[in-house]
């Protein structure tokens, strides 16, 4: 939890049909300049057919606190990283969300699909965003960006309410519908 760097992580597919990652970048662009917060940054971790189109958005910006990695191992991000921000149109289960809470890493999710409130629990362990409320999406980072002990606290429940996405813990839930199966024949 002892995060040593003022870094805000998307790791995705760099798709922006599904993705919607430019709008991540504008509503970083807002936070940034409105704010001048400018010792965090934003790290995007992953590949797809939109790299370019994000790159050059990024120059177009000029946004110097934006880097694209590429195609990486996820990991040594997440140990770095104090909060996540999804802008996705659609999910199924994103693994992302599992991953950040697993290192502690706060997320800030817009509600575009049904499995969030399985993830997330709004206000404990991360933030769900309305749809398309961008002035929330960015008021909520900016909070998180700027006060310690609320992003320590959310960071705390992180860790604790990824321990149900355990393998143990998804081995007892199996366990017990099995039994439960088996007890009604």
């Amino acid at each position: 939890l002892n995060k040593t760097e003022k870094s805000v992580l998307i790791v995705s597919r760099l798709d922006e049909r599904q993705k919607k990652i430019s709008k991540a970048i504008k509503l970083w662009e807002i936070v940034t300049r409105q704010n001048s917060i400018i010792d965090w940054r934003l790290d995007i971790v992953g590949t797809g057919p939109d790299y370019e189109f994000y790159n050059s958005m990024i120059k177009e910006l000029n946004l110097p606190n934006v880097k694209l990695h590429g195609y990486q191992d996820p990991r040594p991000f997440y140990e770095k990283a104090a909060i996540s921000i999804m802008t996705s149109d659609f999910e199924g289960f994103p693994m992302t969300l599992v991953e950040s809470l697993q290192y502690g890493v706060v997320p800030i999710v817009f509600n575009t699909f049904s499995a969030i409130t399985d993830i997330i629990n709004n206000e404990t362990n991360g933030y769900i965003i309305q749809k398309d409320d961008n002035s929330d999406f960015i008021e909520k980072l900016k909070l998180l960006m700027m006060n310690k002990d609320i992003l320590s606290a959310l960071a705390n429940n992180a860790l604790y309410s990824a321990k149900r996405f355990l393998p143990i813990a998804i081995c007892e839930k199996w366990q017990s519908i099995i039994t439960k199966l088996s007890n009604t024949k």
